[in-house]
């Protein structure tokens, strides 16, 4: 990297010369090998490059960022001094900081070059294999890819982090057709390191498709009821992420978070523990730096429902009061329950498994009402009917706090590792 790095210090010495207080220059070169399958058919192969800068200054306490895809000397110049205009004509605000300095280090993972005929073999095997098991099942499309993505991070603090980072990913759309009918439309998506042999044993492959193969034939709720319901891992990330948002800047310093003030605090169920580790080897791709230029580090967000931190950056902190953390919520890690899938489903005499949830934001105080989508009845402790989209509605604390369950088997993607997760009070209709 030693061209990015020349690139990135000449850079951050000519906003100095420009009057910055303080700048940060974040150099992002990405190499890609995309192989596509649509409608039936390998469709395209392409390979592309794609170089970015992204340049922040402060100037008596205004920010001012900026972002281009060019990096000869004269885009770069005029990129500074656009952004040094840009902070002068911005608001003064003293929350505004870069990281603080910290040892340089170079990070470096994952296989440096695709393996093209692999990629090629995976999705054609994923893709063969689907037909095979379930005929009615079309992949509209399905996207095999490897990435290899170069990185510097500088700062006028004297933070300095390289990282380089190598992966596959894989994902696909699928529906189910027959006699005129068509399913509703699902997807899988895992990113890795290294390819596996049989891609529809990776992920929940396998199980989507079953489960979209019986879904040509789907019922609608009968009556309206509140009781227990099953989010799949997905789904829950879903609404972890909404979740969260309670725990950000944005709504902190907006006042408008409904968990702000209740560090130490019983929040959720104690069958909730939720860490963010970046740093283990859990991950099939690994996190290194934040967006700020703070190296990650293992956090716990909940421990059995109690809330340990929130997820603020140095604005955030700035401005509220608080102490930064490093990684936000990178590489989810929920921690499994002691009961199987089955084992929970077990428990229910009238509910439903959700699968996909589509609906706005929840509201302020949590409210939320969405749709429901290749989701499953569940009647005296077994998984019976496929659901028409079903309407469900609840409120997104109590969700949090209903918790009954929490699966041992979990589902990996390569960037979170999530189980299955039982609440109840929620409406279906």
């Amino acid at each position: 990297m030693e061209d990015l790095q020349s690139i990135g210090k000449n850079t951050i010495e000519k906003l100095r010369e420009l009057g910055a207080d303080k700048s940060q220059v974040v150099i992002n070169f990405s190499e890609m090998d995309e192989l596509t399958y649509e409608n039936d058919d390998f469709t395209l192969f392409r390979s592309i490059d794609d170089a970015r800068v992204s340049i922040t200054v402060l100037k008596d306490h205004k920010k001012g960022s900026i972002s281009i895809n060019k990096l000869s000397d004269d885009e770069l110049e005029e990129a500074c001094k656009k952004v040094m205009e840009i902070a002068s004509s911005g608001k003064a605000d003293e929350a505004f900081d870069i990281a603080e300095k910290a040892e340089a280090k170079v990070f470096d993972s994952g296989p440096l070059k695709a393996d093209l005929d692999n990629m090629h073999t995976l999705l054609n095997g994923l893709v063969t294999n689907c037909h095979e098991r379930y005929p009615t099942v079309h992949i509209r499309t399905g996207v095999t890819s490897f990435t290899n993505n170069k990185s510097l991070f500088l700062n006028s603090n004297g933070v300095n982090f390289e990282t380089r980072k190598g992966y596959y990913s894989l994902n696909t759309v699928f529906c189910a057709q027959k006699d005129g009918k068509t399913s509703s439309m699902n997807y899988e998506g895992i990113s890795f390191q290294n390819i596996p042999k049989r891609a529809i044993e990776a992920g929940i492959f396998d199980m989507l498709f079953s489960q979209t193969s019986e879904q040509l034939d789907c019922q609608k709720i009968k009556e309206t009821f509140k009781g227990k319901i099953i989010l799949t891992p997905a789904c829950f990330g879903n609404f972890l992420s909404m979740y969260f948002e309670h725990l950000r800047s944005t709504r902190i310093i907006s006042d408008t978070s409904k968990l702000y003030g209740k560090l130490g605090e019983k929040i959720a169920s104690e069958q909730l523990t939720v860490k963010s580790l970046p740093c283990s080897d859990k991950f099939e791709i690994p996190s290194f730096i934040t967006g700020e230029g703070n190296e990650m580090r293992d956090m716990t967000i909940l421990d059995k429902g109690v809330l340990e931190n929130y997820l603020m950056g140095i604005y955030g902190a700035n401005k509220s009061g608080h102490d930064k953390v490093t990684n936000f919520d990178s590489r989810i890690y929920i921690e499994p329950g002691k009961e199987d899938l089955e084992k929970m489903i077990s428990h229910i005499d009238h509910g439903i498994l959700v699968s996909r949830f589509s609906g706005g934001r929840p509201s302020t105080s949590g409210e939320f009402s969405g749709i429901a989508k290749n989701s499953y009845l569940i009647e005296n402790g077994k998984i019976t009917t496929p659901l028409h989209e079903t309407m469900i509605s609840g409120n997104l604390f109590s969700l949090f706090e209903n918790i009954w369950g929490v699966s041992s088997n979990t589902y990996e993607s390569g960037t979170s590792i999530i189980p299955w997760v039982g609440s109840e009070g929620v409406t279906v209709s």
